[in-house]
Formats: C-alpha cells, structure tokens, sequence
C-alpha cells in the first residue's frame, strides 16, 4: 500500500470518468460546430464532477493535505529500514519501528478510508479518524470482546422475554383475567 490508488479513491474516479462519459455522449447529441469544442465542453464538465466528487470525500483531519491524492509518492517519508511511508502516519510508523516492530507497508488512506500500517509478522493496525469511524469499523464485527454473538444474544432474550410473557399471560386460562394477563397477550399478538 505504499504505492498506488487506493480502491475507494479508484472508484470514486471511475464513477467520475463515467459520468464524464455519460456527458460526452450527451455533448455529442447537441449540434457543435467543431469537435474540438464538443471535447471541451465534455472536459469541463468532467473537471466539474471531479471537484463535485472531492467536496463530498471525508477528509482525514491528520492528512489536512487537500491534494493529498495527486501528489502523494512525492510526500513519503524515508524510513529507517529502507522503506517509506505518509507524512502524516510517520511518527507512528516511527514509534513502532523504535520499539521493535517491524512494518511491511503503511497508508494513511488519504482522507477517503481509514489508515492502515502493515507488520511483519502479517497482522495489520488500522487507523480510524475519529470515534464515529471505529464504531463503523466495529460494526463489522457480530461479536463483542467477550466473544457473545450480540446478534444471537438478542434472539435469546427475546426468547426469554416471549417465555416470561406467556407464563404470565397464562394462555390455559380462559376466564377472569387480570390485567397484567390481559396486557401480555396483547404483547404476545394472543387474542383475549
């Protein structure tokens, strides 16, 4: 990842050549008198889209470089063992390295996707911007850090809820119901 496009950065560019596409053909059905200013034209616009497209990207506030995208390979920083990484992600790269782990590849993700620093020994950090993104990023997961699915954690309480509710509701009884038996069929859908 030290080189390269990043996928999110990749198809936010593809989905402005496509537009730029769509744009050209719709130049094209327009009476111009030359095709030089018919290609001008579908240019504009797509130069038009591509500021369109990076006013919506997320920047990542350590990255603070609105070009970040256009000129990054020059930005890297050298590293002790050799190999380089983002300005912006250099001082923890820096920190690992000091403290003996080794890294293979860094990216701090550019403002479009979180920063990630790859070990050596295969596993990988990942850099979120803020809070609201390592709760998206933890989201992900169905397990907590106790290893209790949350999913089926649900299921079984309201499989415990629905048994309390039919013991109180007392689905035998067909007369003189009390109120609280009364409310629990109508939670449990029991006609009364």
């Amino acid at each position: 990842m030290q080189s390269g496009t990043s996928p999110n950065t990749t198809n936010d560019n593809e989905v402005v050549r496509q537009a730029a596409a769509i744009a050209r053909r719709f130049v094209g059905q327009i009476t111009i008198s030359s095709e030089a200013v018919a290609e001008k034209i579908a240019s504009a616009i797509e130069a038009e889209l591509l500021t369109e497209a990076n006013k919506f990207r997320l920047r990542m506030p350590g990255c603070g470089d609105t070009n970040c995208q256009n000129d990054r390979e020059k930005k890297m920083r050298p590293l002790s063992d050799g190999g380089c990484c983002d300005p912006c992600i250099e001082s923890i790269v820096h920190a690992l390295q000091s403290s003996g782990i080794k890294t293979r590849a860094s990216c701090c993700g550019h403002g479009f996707r979180p920063g990630c620093i790859a070990l050596a020994d295969g596993r990988e950090i990942h850099i979120a911007r803020d809070f609201e993104e390592s709760r998206l990023i933890d989201q992900l997961f169905t397990t907590d850090i106790n290893g209790i699915d949350e999913h089926q954690a649900l299921i079984s309480g309201y499989k415990r809820m629905q048994s309390a509710l039919e013991k109180i509701a007392c689905l035998t009884q067909s007369t003189d119901l009390l109120w609280w038996q009364v409310d629990a069929r109508k939670a449990l859908g029991v006609d009364t």
